[in-house]
């Protein structure tokens, strides 16, 4: 694990424990905190945020930009003074990270996970029901799908969880029949 990532985990955790005793509100800090991130999304906005060079007056008249939105919804200013938070240790460019994080943590504590099933072809219903219905089974979480197709597959899918990844998919199983070949 990298030290980014350590250090996203650990500012999620902070904003996390902030809210822990109230779901709705960890429910819209962590809205708020994905708005944030997709900042990140815009390269030139990126760019200014991530720089070392711009100064951090700029970065303050980008992030009051998106906090204002937020404000406007909801006058609370947790998000505002986390944000300058992590804009003050130098640590913005982590915000995407610290989203990440902090929606892991969300996950964590409603007993749900993502898993994203990548086909050769479009999957039925039916189909995507089936591995969820088996995903849920093995790890005794409500799982949220999300399907793409892959052509390149062949044939088959592949799962990722977390970080781990199933593939069944005919291009793996090639790749494997390839690589034994030149051993």
């Amino acid at each position: 694990m990298s030290i980014h990532t350590r250090v996203a985990q650990r500012y999620a955790k902070a904003l996390f424990l902030l809210a822990e005793k109230r779901p709705d509100r960890a429910s819209q800090l962590g809205e708020s905190l994905a708005y944030m991130a997709s900042f990140f999304e815009i390269p030139q906005t990126a760019q200014i945020l991530v720089s070392r060079v711009f100064p951090k007056h700029l970065k303050e008249l980008i992030l009051n930009y998106g906090l204002d939105k937020l404000e406007a919804q909801n006058p609370d200013k947790t998000m505002r003074h986390f944000i300058y938070t992590v804009l003050n240790v130098g640590r913005i460019a982590r915000i995407p990270d610290i989203e990440r994080a902090f929606r892991a943590l969300m996950d964590e504590m409603q007993n749900r996970m993502d898993a994203l099933v990548t086909s050769a072809t479009k999957l039925e219903g039916e189909d995507l029901k089936a591995i969820k219905a088996l995903l849920e089974q093995a790890f005794k979480k409500s799982v949220d799908i999300k399907d793409r197709v892959d052509p390149s597959l062949l044939g088959g899918f592949s799962i990722k969880v977390g970080y781990s990844k199933i593939d069944l998919s005919l291009k793996a199983k090639l790749e494997s029949i390839i690589e034994a070949a030149v051993r």
